[in-house]
């Protein structure tokens, strides 16, 4: 089971670094165009819209996991799609709720939003009908036709771009996935039916209180850093953060993999954690040891003088690097089983703890503060995930 699983983990891991080089060449051009500025503007868009798709998919690409030995393709299929196209219309609910009360966004921008919702909703929760058929190298594909509009405007368009003509190019590129990405048969009218939604929705509802609190904790320091110091502080942090996001790529693939395998009772034993603990582990001091040694050309040699101050930041990043790969594995064991219920209000305070640092030190220390709080809660998080990792053992 565990070559399988570190097999199909590392097909995956190739895909997506595919992905993520190619996601790199973009974003270090669109930081070198649009400056600081304009560029932590554009992260701020991203991280509002990824953090908004990622709550209002409500948990339901691991529900459909979970499920699937157990239930009819077809039915979980169209309890999927009606379930996720009430939540996109809560989705667009809650931006227009947003944007009239921040401002944010112009008018344009925030048409262009809206229109960004739908197409993400359907290519996020296709993701599980993948994994189940352990075909997750499609999904590396998927990420990768997501960016080749925004890459076209970069090499042809290098003088005239703008924030609405990058975000208009992800539409497009997110529209024609679409296409080839979900299957026909998710296209099919569901049956709409009020109480199978609320109850597919209060099934998958645990998953989604863990996405929620995942994603605060891995995007609530973007927002805290725009609204507190403005778009150039939270462009200097989101050039370093693109780099942490760029090393969690192999212990998010590994997590994708083993979730739909480790939600099957007695399917994990001591041994077997022991093992992938220790692989990742290793791997995750060799990613960071490498993100540590090449901080400053990664910084100021790529990016420019303007993005100095990002240096310090990979450097704290590359130890975050480490408990990133440490945690996958026995994360994903704890949120996939039955302690998963009694592991929610644990995620949850180490997810506050990480806002409220952030509201703290921010204001002092910029994004170096926000990286530090970010290494310190996934000390804390690690402590939390081997204790219900026991519990896990206990009960089967």
């Amino acid at each position: 089971m565990l070559k399988q699983l570190f097999f199909r983990s590392g097909a995956y891991f190739v895909g997506l670094v595919s992905v993520k080089l190619v996601a790199t060449f973009l974003f270090v051009f669109l930081a070198r165009f649009l400056q600081p500025d304009l560029f932590g503007k554009l992260t701020y868009f991203l991280t509002i819209l990824s953090l908004l798709t990622l709550i209002t998919d409500w948990g339901l690409v691991q529900w459909f996991q979970v499920h699937r030995t157990s239930t009819n393709e077809a039915t979980l299929i169209s309890r999927l799609v009606s379930a996720r196209f009430f939540t996109l219309t809560v989705s667009v609910c809650i931006f227009l709720l947003f944007s009239l009360s921040f401002h944010s966004f112009s008018l344009v921008e925030s048409v262009l939003f809206i229109a960004l919702l739908v197409p993400e909703a359907f290519l996020s929760i296709t993701d599980g009908y993948y994994l189940v058929r352990h075909r997750s190298v499609l999904i590396a594909f998927k990420q990768l036709s997501k960016y080749i509009f925004p890459i076209l405007l970069v090499v042809f368009v290098q003088d005239k771009l703008t924030m609405q003509n990058v975000i208009l190019s992800f539409l497009i590129s997110s529209i024609c996935t679409l296409v080839w990405y979900v299957p026909k048969k998710f296209f099919q009218v569901p049956s709409f039916s009020v109480s199978q939604i609320k109850e597919t929705l209060s099934e998958s509802s645990s998953y989604a209180t863990l996405i929620l609190t995942s994603a605060l904790y891995s995007r609530g320091d973007a927002i805290i850093l725009e609204s507190k110091l403005g778009n150039t502080a939270l462009g200097l942090y989101s050039a370093g953060y693109r780099y942490l996001d760029a090393m969690s790529l192999l212990p998010a693939a590994f997590a994708q993999n083993l979730f739909h395998i480790s939600a099957q009772k007695e399917s994990i034993n001591k041994q077997k954690i022991i093992t992938m603990t220790a692989v990742m582990g290793g791997l995750g001091v060799l990613f960071g040891a490498c993100l540590f040694v090449f901080s400053h050309f990664l910084t100021t040699g790529l990016l420019g003088s303007a993005y100095e101050g990002t240096e310090i930041i990979v450097k704290i990043f590359a130890v975050v690097t480490v408990l990133l790969f440490i945690n996958s594995p026995l994360s994903t064991i704890v949120q996939s089983s039955t302690v998963v219920k009694q592991f929610l209000p644990w995620g949850i305070m180490n997810t506050v703890l990480n806002i409220g640092l952030n509201v703290v030190l921010i204001p002092l220390a910029g994004g170096i503060g926000a990286a530090f709080v970010m290494l310190f809660t996934e000390a804390t998080g690690l402590l939390i995930n081997l204790y219900f990792v026991k519990q896990r053992l206990k009960k089967e």
